[in-house]
C-alpha cells in the first residue's frame, strides 16, 4: 500500500469527500470517494489531550471531522453479486443436507470461511484467495456490521 506523506498532495475539494480506517497502529488507510489513497501517518496533539490528526497538503485534519470508511451500497451490492451463495448453492459446493438447515448451517459456519449476511440472505466469504482490490475490506465491513 502507498504511504502518503505530509509533503504529498492529495486532490479533493471537500473534507467529506474523504474518509479512513483504522487499522490500530500508527497508520489509518485513507479513502477518497471510497477509494484508498494509502496509508498515512496519525499523530496526537497533546495540546488538545491526544486528539488525533493527520496531516494532508500540509493541513492539520483531525481524524475526528472525518467519516470512518465504509463501502458504498454499490460497491456491496456487486459484493454480493460476486461472492454471496444461496443455502441451497452452498449446502451442495460443501456436501451439506440443505433441508437440515439446522445442522447444514452449523456446519458451514464450523468451516470457517463463511458466514451469513442477513441483509441479503446469503453466506459471504469471510476470505478468499480470488479477493481483488476492497474485497477483503467489504467481507470484514459486512462481517461485523
Amino acid at each position: 500500500m502507498k504511504q502518503i506523506e505530509e509533503e504529498d498532495f492529495v486532490d479533493f475539494t471537500k473534507y467529506e469527500q474523504l474518509s479512513y480506517k483504522d487499522n490500530e497502529g500508527d497508520n489509518v488507510e485513507l479513502f477518497k470517494d471510497g477509494e484508498l489513497l494509502g496509508g498515512i501517518k496519525v499523530w496526537l496533539d497533546s495540546e488538545m489531550d491526544d486528539r488525533e490528526y493527520i496531516c494532508i497538503n500540509y493541513t492539520i485534519v483531525y481524524l475526528d471531522t472525518l467519516a470512518e470508511w465504509k463501502p458504498t451500497p454499490e460497491r456491496i451490492a456487486q459484493f454480493r453479486k460476486d461472492w454471496g451463495q444461496e443455502h441451497i448453492e452452498i449446502c451442495d459446493c460443501l456436501g451439506f443436507d440443505p433441508d437440515d438447515e439446522d445442522e447444514s448451517n452449523e456446519d458451514i459456519i464450523n468451516t470457517g470461511n463463511y458466514f451469513w449476511d442477513d441483509e441479503a440472505s446469503l453466506w459471504l466469504n469471510k476470505h478468499a484467495s480470488g479477493f481483488q482490490g476492497d474485497d477483503q475490506e467489504i467481507a470484514d465491513y459486512l462481517r461485523y456490521l
